[in-house]
């Protein structure tokens, strides 16, 4: 029998508030088993650290971005030739109807589901009758004056969120720092409590660690999708409705440069194949869609967009933190199922990883919870070698047009994905200062490279064992 992928066309999701603590929408298109499934999302941990409740269009726009990626869990994918890209139909109750059906507010809603997922969306919204929960109406006694500065930003416990995070402390030590944290691992939000309590201890700054807890219960990981592309936009909308019940009309997040923008590897990597969770572009998108919905100039901003992965751990300040390097995390797949081991070792966030630790001479500082090794001699599968050659042809086109006599013209001409990035960027500034930085941002990124001592491995066929 040939393989049939699900498609999403035929289902129609409803969401129902259950639960006054928690967030519970149950899908009425039960599993082929008959089993019913609900997706549950603690959002009363913001209330609840900030002392206000959500305002009914924050709430729909949370739910909005839930039901999305319940959606896009639920709709398998089929072969790229065979329907790589899905249609979904949802049916979403909201409370201000009138926003949602707005033409501009829909626009942009699509507009950036369409980036970010590469499929075809539509959504039709129907007014909210079902019970409000506690994050909504429960009034908060204001603790202090009420106007404490502070930054909001999304923390995520990986690298690049704990190195941004040290140098934010250090460049804004009279700011309470919210941190919010979207997770659905115990483990994940175990372990930024660890580094945020480190932090907080070694730069005597104040911070607020806001987690907010996700889940799909009753469906099997078999039987979801596993790009799950939407997952950026989930978090990103909840970082924004945070930052806005704070008072702010800024969200902040810490990103190298390279993976934000995240250029294809190899001539494979097509379309879906990459993440564009915090492209510029998805950035600038959830802006526009967060300011409608708030009726003011709100923005998302990547305070590393032009910085490399081994700048960000270069940073002098994080030495003074470097204790909390080890529980932080980078694998696609954290934590892996192996026994003693967290991390792969062997995926391009891993090797990514590695490589910037090892550059900026932090290596010792990591935790060693790697699966594969790549920086030992140890003998391998050649699976385990398929991100680092991936990475290692990405780097010699970027050298190749680095080092041409036009190089931002051979960059693009090798990359033309690039060129959209650096007209979101040149938004706000000058183009020519905005290629400049890029430019530098890749030229570095090569030169780090190079001096990774991973790379040998591409070169040894003999540590290669067969499976």
């Amino acid at each position: 029998m040939g393989y049939r992928p699900i498609k999403l066309p035929q289902q129609r999701h409803n969401f129902d508030f259950a639960d006054q603590y928690a967030l519970e929408w149950c899908s009425t298109n039960i599993d082929e088993q008959g089993r019913p499934q609900k997706f549950v999302l603690t959002d009363e941990t913001i209330s609840g650290r900030l002392h206000q409740n959500i305002p009914p269009i924050y709430a729909d726009a949370v739910d909005v971005a839930a039901a999305v990626h319940l959606a896009d869990r639920r709709a398998l994918r089929g072969p790229e030739n065979r329907g790589w890209s899905r249609d979904l139909r949802l049916k979403v109750p909201v409370r201000c109807l009138d926003v949602w059906q707005s033409s501009p507010v829909r626009d942009a809603l699509f507009a950036v589901l369409k980036f970010a997922t590469q499929d075809n969306w539509e959504l039709e919204f129907t007014r909210h009758s079902g019970a409000v929960r506690c994050s909504e109406t429960q009034e908060h006694l204001l603790l202090g004056s009420g106007d404490e500065p502070c930054e909001v930003s999304l923390y995520s416990g990986g690298l690049d969120s704990y190195a941004g995070l040290v140098a934010a402390c250090i460049a804004r030590s009279d700011v309470r720092h919210v941190c919010v944290s979207v997770t659905g691992n115990p483990r994940h939000i175990q372990r930024q409590r660890d580094q945020l309590d480190l932090v907080q201890r070694a730069f005597g700054v104040k911070i607020t660690h806001i987690p907010v807890g996700y889940q799909l219960k009753g469906a099997e990981v078999q039987r979801q999708e596993r790009t799950r592309r939407s997952r950026g936009f989930l978090f990103l909308v909840i970082g924004a409705v945070t930052a806005l019940i704070a008072g702010k009309d800024e969200l902040l997040l810490d990103e190298n440069g390279v993976g934000a923008i995240n250029l294809p590897q190899d001539g494979s990597q097509i379309g879906i194949d990459l993440s564009r969770s915090v492209h510029p572009n998805t950035l600038a998108l959830v802006s526009r869609l967060v300011s409608l919905l708030s009726e003011q100039r709100f923005s998302v901003r990547n305070r590393c967009i032009y910085l490399t992965k081994t700048e960000m751990c270069s940073h002098p300040s994080l030495l003074l933190a470097a204790n909390g390097i080890r529980s932080t995390f980078s694998c696609d797949g954290f934590p892996v199922r192996r026994s003693r081991f967290a991390q792969c070792g062997f995926c391009t966030s891993c090797i990514l990883r590695r490589q910037a630790l090892e550059a900026a001479h932090m290596s010792i500082h990591d935790s060693g919870d790697y699966g594969r090794d790549l920086t030992l001699d140890q003998p391998l599968l050649a699976h385990h070698l398929r991100g680092l050659r991936a990475m290692d042809l990405q780097v010699t086109r970027m050298d190749e047009a680095t080092r041409s006599v036009d190089p931002w013209k051979s960059l693009t001409l090798a990359f033309p994905e690039l060129r959209r990035a650096a007209e979101i960027l040149s938004a706000d500034g000058s183009a020519g200062e905005v290629r400049g930085k890029l430019l530098r941002m890749y030229k570095r990124h090569v030169a780090d490279w190079r001096e990774f001592s991973a790379i040998q491995r591409l070169e040894d066929r003999a540590m290669l064992r067969v499976a």
